[in-house]
Order: C-alpha cells, then structure tokens, then sequence
C-alpha cells in the first residue's frame, strides 16, 4: 500500500490544471519550468523517442532531481517491488527520477492498479517517467493512463512525414557544422528511407570526413557506397524477398562490420509492424489496399516486396515474429539470455519464409 507522503502544494496544482499533451517538437521550452511529477513519452520513432528522454533527464539533473533509477517492464516485471521503491526514502538523494522503459503500450492488469495508486499518492520529491510505444486510443481511455496523465504530461513523438525529412537532415547537418546542397540532402533523404537512427550516424560520419567544404550529392554518394550500415536495408528486403541464402549472409556481415544490433532490430521490427497492419486489413481475402500500405510508408517500389511476404504467412504469424523481436530487444537490453546475432538470423530467416525455433527465454 502507499503511504500518504505526497507534496500538497503538487497536488492542489494539479488539480486545478487542465491536462498537458506536449508536442516533441516544443519540449525544450517546456522543460525550463518547473517539472511535473510525471511524463509519458510515446512514440513509435526510436531516435526522437530517445531524444526526447534525453532532454527531460537534463531538464530534471538541472532542477535537482540527482538520482535515478531505470526500470525495464516486461511481463515478469515486479510491480510491487516498484511500489516499495517508490515509497522509500533516498539515503542518498533528497530527489529522484524513476524511469519505466514500457517494450508494449499497455502495464497489464497489476501495472494499471500500481498507476493509479500511485497517481492519488504521488511521492514527494520524485519524477517518474514512462517512455512508452506509440499509444493508441484504446490506452488513452485506460484508467492508468488517466490517472497518470492527471497529474503529469504527455509529450507525443510524432514520426517524421517524408516532406519533412529534408528539413530535419539539414538541421542536423547545421548541428554538426555541416552544409549541404539540396541534391546532396535529397539523395539522403531517399538513402535512409525514415530511418533517423541510419541519418544520424551517417551524418556523424560526414562531420569526421568533411571540412570546411559544402557537402555535395557526390560526396553523399561515395559515403554511403562505402557505409555497411545501409546494408541493414539490403537485409530485410532479402528477407521480403524470401532469399534465405543472401539473409544468412547478410547477418554474418553485419556482425563482422560491428553494426549495432538495436538497428538491425529497429529495421527488422518496423517492417514486422507494417506486416501485421497490412496483414489485418486485408482480412481473409489476402488483397494489399496500395493506399493502406503508402499510409504506412511503404513506397511503391518496395511494394512488390511486401506482397510477396504477406503471401507466406497470414496475421498471426507476423504478430508472432513481432514478439520474438519483442524478445530480442530484451536480450539485447539483458533482461534475457541469448546469442543477440543467433537471434537475429532466426528472425530475419523466419520473416524469409523459415519455421523459426522455438524460444527459450529465460531471465
């Protein structure tokens, strides 16, 4: 049980304060107030979602918050444990920050019961932030949610539109002092497809090689040509494609080049969530709604692709693939045990059309 040991002056604020939603966008001005009791950040872009953690641990370093706990919340997570920490004095610290890194947006049964106790009975001098998948209506209308939304922010991460994406890489370029051209930034734009991560370290790539000189779309090009990271692409579309030999083959290289797993992972499983929505609305008549699937971020060229995967497998196979990347991620992170490139091949094989093994997930 809670104890009664909340800050009144918080509450009686709250009360009297109607709901936060914040865009990312907007959130460095936000946070130069003082901080809420609790934020949720949500989101399906991996980089901007981190971005937006980022900030808000700053903000919360700055204002005193000078320890923190991280919490990673999967089936097995030990809700009462949470309660307890929450509950107890710091030794060490007059103000925390308790982050939960949700892998699906939902808390279950006994997470929702914690969140809303814990929203009546928020602890003084502590900041919890909930970084979440992309939240959609059906956990907006949860009592957890409400709860949790009374007393805090919600800061929405919204996936960049492809309009906007030649923006966003020119900022990012000027960040690190870099200027490009406008073919220079288109050729891009069409290389990393949405994938901010892939952009990001390319262009931190480019800030080591370039000096001084405007980036041109020649210079994109060499860079790229020469960049194993974009082979993460090449693997799932061999995987779509159901070319088991080249999958294998792409692992191995992978892993050799020293890629990061977490991107390999966030390529494999964004295709899998396309798969699943597509997978859904086509129903039992197996036709692609084109429309559906550009609403998606599928471009045409790529739509052959994805055809043809949706042919191997129907909805529950996909939704099962998505949960066994759902373990890999925990593998990667070390809340389970397992070979992360094993992983991997296993899932990219299975999206080509393999019997993937069965999973022994162990803690």
């Amino acid at each position: 049980m809670w104890s009664i040991r909340f800050c009144v002056s918080c509450a009686a604020q709250d009360q009297a304060r109607s709901t936060v939603k914040i865009d990312a966008r907007q959130l460095p001005p936000q946070l130069k107030k003082p901080l809420l009791p609790c934020y949720i950040i949500s989101g399906d872009e991996p980089l901007l979602v981190q971005e937006a953690a980022d900030q808000l641990r700053q903000a919360a370093e700055t204002q005193g918050f000078d320890s923190r706990e991280c919490h990673h919340v999967d089936s097995g997570f030990d809700w009462q444990s949470l309660a307890a920490s929450a509950d107890a004095l710091s030794l060490f610290s007059s103000r925390r920050l308790i982050e939960l890194r949700f892998n699906k947006p939902t808390p279950g049964d006994v997470g929702s019961r914690t969140l809303r106790e814990l929203a009546q009975h928020m602890p003084a001098d502590t900041l919890f932030l909930l970084v979440m998948p992309k939240l959609d209506a059906k956990a907006k209308s949860a009592a957890w949610y409400k709860a949790m939304d009374k007393v805090g922010a919600v800061v929405q991460v919204w996936p960049l539109e492809r309009r906007e994406l030649g923006s966003w890489l020119s900022a990012r370029m000027r960040q690190q002092g870099l200027e490009a051209d406008q073919d220079a930034i288109h050729l891009l734009a069409d290389y990393v497809e949405g994938n901010l991560l892939a952009a990001v370290q390319e262009i931190a790539k480019l800030s080591l090689m370039q000096t001084g000189t405007r980036i041109s779309a020649a210079t994109i090009e060499v860079s790229i040509s020469d960049n194993a990271r974009f082979d993460v692409f090449g693997l799932v579309d061999s995987a779509l494609a159901g070319d088991m030999v080249r999958v294998q083959r792409m692992v191995a290289m992978l892993e050799k080049e020293g890629i990061a797993p977490t991107l390999v992972l966030w390529a494999l499983s964004r295709e899998l969530r396309t798969l699943v929505r597509l997978a859904s609305s086509a129903g039992s008549t197996g036709r692609v709604d084109s429309s559906r699937a550009r609403s998606l971020g599928v471009w045409q060229k790529r739509l052959p692709l994805i055809v043809a995967a949706l042919k191997r497998q129907d909805v529950k196979a996909w939704r099962r693939l998505l949960q066994r990347a759902a373990r890999v991620d925990r593998i990667i992170k070390g809340a389970a045990v397992g070979s992360v490139w094993d992983e991997l091949l296993q899932l990219a094989q299975a999206v080509a059309g393999a019997a993937p093994l069965p999973v022994r997930d162990s803690a």
